[in-house]
């Protein structure tokens, strides 16, 4: 009885001990998500709809509607014409295109 009340104690404080890992691993989750949001802008076409549900499900990533707008973080368009390279991180951040340049 003995050696099984034992392995009962054992097995208890690995229930547990999981159990905090779990709450601190949930926790930064949700501090990552607080911490920084991302903006990204979706032209019509080139599969946009794809994109779309897939970023959707991304809850740091909120859509912005400002087409002209150098302050993004991703931006997809059907064509490379509507990017304007030059302008690409002048605000001292990186943007994210779905064209490379002169391609």
């Amino acid at each position: 009885m003995n050696i099984l009340s034992s392995y009962e104690k054992n097995n208890l404080e690995i229930k547990n001990k999981k159990k905090e890992v779990e709450a601190i691993y949930n926790s930064l989750g949700k501090e990552k998500y607080d911490v920084k949001s991302y903006r990204y802008i979706l032209m019509k076409g080139n599969n946009d709809l794809v994109i779309r549900r897939v970023m959707d499900t991304r809850p740091s990533w909120q859509k912005i509607k400002t087409i002209g707008t150098s302050l993004f973080d991703f931006k997809w368009t059907p064509y490379s014409s509507n990017i304007k390279f030059d302008f690409l991180g002048k605000h001292g951040e990186k943007n994210l295109v779905n064209h490379f340049e002169h391609h």
